[in-house]
């Protein structure tokens, strides 16, 4: 350029300066849906919370990423989830758990059942099957969602396991960067 204005692959500074900007924003948008606490722009609209420990309490039902949960009926030998005209059907077996979740924190969080994990006796972890889960939860669409602050909600969560396996424990989670908490089955 003729005036002595430095450029950028042919492109002024700005250009750049507005690429990184963009970059940045993605990235953080990014921590935010998949990790991040929600709720706020800012630290000063976070307030310290209780953290859950990851495993079991002693005095109520185990906590992970500020949510309790009840596992309910484990139900396996499932051979198709969904109805008549949309189903689907497992490798091995279909394995339903029954759970109760909710959230112990002063915000809305979303709970993924994505996130979970069934592990057998032999110790394979098995991640949930989330289209299933959608399925074997109909028209309650059971436990993806937002699940506002104080609220429970109750959904199905499903393993596709080999079949003759029996689930020995669950991990469970309630966020993608959270310890999560191991909980019995049987």
């Amino acid at each position: 350029m003729a005036d002595g204005t430095k450029t950028f692959g042919g492109r002024t500074p700005l250009y750049a300066v507005l690429l990184l900007i963009g970059f940045v924003a993605l990235i953080g948008g990014l921590v935010w849906a998949f990790g991040g606490s929600g709720g706020g722009s800012g630290s000063a609209n976070k307030t310290p919370q209780a953290q859950p420990s990851g495993s079991p309490s002693l005095t109520g039902p185990p906590s992970d990423g500020g949510f309790e949960f009840t596992p309910g009926e484990v139900s396996c030998g499932v051979a198709r989830v969904g109805d008549d005209k949309l189903n689907k059907a497992p490798q091995g077996q279909y394995c339903l758990v029954t759970v109760k979740v909710k959230n112990v924190t002063a915000q809305p969080l979303v709970f993924s059942d994505s996130l979970q994990q069934a592990v057998t006796a032999a110790g394979a972890e098995i991640r949930s099957d989330p289209v299933a889960g959608v399925y074997a939860n109909g028209q309650n669409q059971g436990l993806v969602r937002d699940i506002p602050a104080g609220a429970e909600v109750t959904g199905i969560v499903v393993f596709d396991i080999p079949k003759e396996t029996k689930i020995a424990k669950l991990e469970l989670h309630g966020a993608l960067n959270s310890k999560g908490v191991t909980v019995p089955v049987g």
